[in-house]
């Protein structure tokens, strides 16, 4: 194609460069944004992100102030009681929120400590109120206790003659001679037992705390059941005729032998480990299991224990130990609690408990898992794992899979 350039004006070069250069029109292009235009778009995205993030600190320091002061005025009167055992400021701070005096136990940890990282807390009674802000409650704690609490603790796992010694040696003024004259003469109701039962078994295990100027056995001990009672109610002792077959004082004495049967190996289970603790729970329920079978199909029990303990009564039920323990008359020769006894096996329940069960104990015997075992044993001690089975040729297997386990063990410690 022929042009004529003279005849063109600069609007029309414009317009026809494309006809200059030999190419068709192009409808497509690329826009290029002015810097001014891109410098805009960067101060709007960070203008955005200033406002998203200044509502995030609003809420936060909102919700931040609420933990620390929360909204509203405190509310009733709260008796807050701290143990000897739990003055820090971690143990502090889990009670206050339990109770609903502060609204976050981590929070008042950190503020605490920020307040004042040297705090020391009287064990006792305070009278605080709920909704408190972590300042006010500091300030109740600082100025002491209104009386000063008389605290001690129970393990689980003794018998009676080993516990009420434990307890007077903590209570100021009160003799073990006292709490013995209490629980031999006292016709204070035991839950499930006929009257004149045995305190055996019925000596709650946890913390206790009073603020009584004066503290005697029939105080103590009066509370001791109290504790016990909750606690069994709470596990369903009260119904357990209708689902399982036994008394609750039956299952007392169940609860009881548990206590006895895991105690030894209790400590190889990790119970900071939540998997752990179930385990030790579950293991419990089965052993319980095990134990409901064999009664209620007339069998031996058949249980044993490495260690001692004690029966108040003629222990009718042990068919085999190590030591002579009755005399001819049938009465107790020696006490079972003593360390020259041991093992020992049971036929059937025996009359009173063998001693103080834990929580756990409780509950596993008022709550069996289901299932037919008739038949357990520690495979691995290191381990605690046990193999539950419900045929004779079951158990068997497992007892020589328990041998052979405890023989490379014994290698092992040979060969160290």
């Amino acid at each position: 194609m022929r042009v004529d350039k003279k005849e063109i004006t600069e609007s029309d070069e414009i317009e026809n460069s494309d006809v200059l250069f030999g190419v068709e029109e192009i409808d497509d292009y690329v826009t290029v944004r002015s810097s001014a235009f891109r410098r805009a778009r960067i101060f709007y995205s960070i203008g955005i992100i200033s406002v998203i993030s200044l509502i995030i600190l609003v809420f936060a320091r909102s919700w931040f102030i609420a933990q620390i002061d929360p909204s509203g005025d405190p509310g009733g009167s709260k008796e807050i009681v701290l143990l000897e055992s739990a003055t820090s400021n971690a143990d502090v701070a889990e009670t206050l929120a339990s109770n609903g005096v502060v609204p976050n136990s981590t929070f008042f940890r950190l503020w605490a400590t920020y307040r004042n990282s040297n705090a020391e807390y009287l064990p006792g009674t305070y009278e605080m109120q709920t909704n408190m802000s972590v300042d006010e409650a500091l300030a109740v704690l600082s100025e002491g206790p209104n009386d000063v609490a008389v605290t001690f603790a129970i393990p689980d796992g003794l018998c009676l003659d080993k516990s009420l010694p434990f307890i007077a040696a903590q209570v100021p003024g009160l003799q073990e001679s006292q709490l013995q004259d209490f629980v031999s003469t006292s016709d204070i109701d035991l839950p499930y037992g006929e009257p004149g039962i045995s305190w055996e078994g019925y000596i709650y295990p946890g913390e206790y705390s009073f603020t009584e100027e004066t503290i005697d056995a029939d105080i103590v001990m009066r509370e001791v059941r109290d504790k016990f009672q909750s606690a069994a109610a709470g596990d369903g002792y009260g119904a357990v005729d209708g689902r399982l077959g036994v008394s609750g004082y039956q299952t007392l004495v169940i609860a009881s032998l548990l206590d006895k049967e895991i105690d030894e190996h209790r400590d190889a289970y990790d119970t900071t480990d939540p998997d752990q603790s179930k385990k030790l729970r579950d293991d419990l329920k089965k052993i319980s299991r095990v134990m409901h079978n064999r009664l209620a199909n007339g069998q031996h029990l058949e249980v044993d224990f490495p260690q001692p303990y004690r029966s108040e009564k003629a222990p009718s039920a042990i068919i085999e130990s190590t030591e002579k323990l009755l005399a001819s008359d049938g009465a107790l020769e020696n006490s079972i609690c003593g360390p020259e006894v041991g093992p020992i096996a049971f036929a059937t329940l025996p009359e009173t408990p063998i001693t103080n069960p834990s929580d756990l104990a409780l509950h596993a015997a008022a709550n069996p898992l289901e299932g037919d075992w008739l038949y357990y044993v520690l495979e691995n001690p290191a381990e605690s794992r046990y193999f539950f089975s419900s045929t004779l040729e079951g158990h068997e297997k497992a007892l020589k899979r328990a041998s052979d386990a405890e023989s490379l063990l014994l290698q092992g410690e040979v060969g160290n």
